[in-house]
């Protein structure tokens, strides 16, 4: 895999919004407490399905992280009793808002649980499911650079070599899917993720050409996002820091099915990269991109950024023929 990746027909259920200062139903209008979980049940996923949406916290006052898990599988937590995965990070002393991609697996009555370490707003969209059960689980595994360990000492990947991680469940070019993090770092760089065999994704003038993490080390030290990547056939994942940082890579699922990789294939208005014109797009309109692959209704996964942003505001992603989602008032987006 270079980048984006497909879920094949899977079945997209209404988005199914939770959004927790707001609604007075299912969920009183409330911050979620420290240590406090929050259950969200989605029909479409009875049966251990993996649920695909997006995570978002608000009011956040200090820092934190939210674990999302099938409720009636438990917190995932180690033999010491440590939580051991984190969905969402987030450190309310920068900003009080911080989202990221929701992909996690319900347990057999189609119920999520949402655990906060921190009290917290919780917005949660549920817009997808897998086909079937799609994505093999397995307890947390995690590679932490700013621990030693057998294979290498504690310290952080300096700025423009790579971390190399073996996932064994992965044999064969599976796809992996966890959660990626970097911490202390200081300067403007990202994080690119790539199967170790087939190389640094590069393009025409030798120049990374994908990034599955972007981070401003001016702004914040931490920086997280989901991780969607394939791995060689050996189960071997390379990861490639443009700067110095201390990565945090969380791993607990793979798939073989379901999912259609393909060459990267980027859009930017910066450059005009993807065919489109040079320039911001405006507020209030829209970009319109096209994938072949995706004919026919297919859930497209990739990797979305803004850049150059001078006020508040969102961008809301959805298939054009659909029109842009409004609520039931016809005034708002709905997501």
């Amino acid at each position: 895999m270079s980048g984006a990746l497909i879920a094949a027909s899977a079945p997209a259920p209404a988005a199914a919004q939770l959004d927790v200062p707001f609604t007075t139903a299912p969920t009183a209008a409330q911050l979620v407490a420290a240590g406090g979980v929050l259950k969200v049940a989605v029909p479409e996923a009875f049966g251990g399905k993996t649920v695909i949406g997006q995570l978002a916290v608000d009011g956040a006052r200090g820092s934190g992280f939210i674990t999302a898990y099938g409720c009636a599988n438990g917190l995932p937590r180690d033999v010491t009793g440590e939580i051991t995965r984190g969905d969402l990070n987030y450190n309310g002393s920068i900003t009080t808002t911080w989202s990221n991609r929701l992909i996690v697996r319900a347990d057999g009555n189609g119920d999520i649980c949402f655990y906060a370490l921190t009290p917290v707003e919780l917005i949660i969209d549920v817009n997808g499911v897998s086909f079937d059960t799609g994505i093999s689980s397995f307890q947390n595994r995690r590679t932490d650079t700013r621990l030693a360990t057998s294979e290498r000492p504690a310290g952080p990947v300096r700025a423009g070599t790579t971390l190399r991680v073996t996932v064994d469940a992965a044999v064969g070019g599976k796809t992996v899917i966890g959660q990626l993090a970097v911490d202390e770092v200081n300067k403007i760089g990202f994080v690119t993720a790539y199967p170790c065999a087939a190389g640094l994704p590069i393009n025409s003038v030798a120049a990374v050409d994908r990034a599955d993490l972007n981070y401003t080390g001016t702004v914040a030290a931490t920086w997280s996002n989901r991780l969607i990547v394939e791995a060689d056939a050996n189960g071997a994942i390379c990861f490639f820091s443009s700067a110095t940082a201390q990565l945090v890579i969380d791993i607990n699922g793979v798939t073989d099915v379901g999912i259609s990789a393909f060459s990267n294939q980027r859009t930017d208005t910066r450059t005009g990269a993807g065919g489109q014109d040079v320039g911001p797009v405006a507020a209030g309109a829209t970009l319109r991109i096209r994938v072949p692959e995706a004919e026919g209704g297919q859930i497209v996964l990739g990797q979305l950024a803004v850049d150059d942003v001078r006020a508040s505001g969102f961008v809301t992603a959805y298939p054009c023929a659909d029109g842009i989602p409004v609520n039931f008032t016809g005034s708002g987006r709905s997501r």
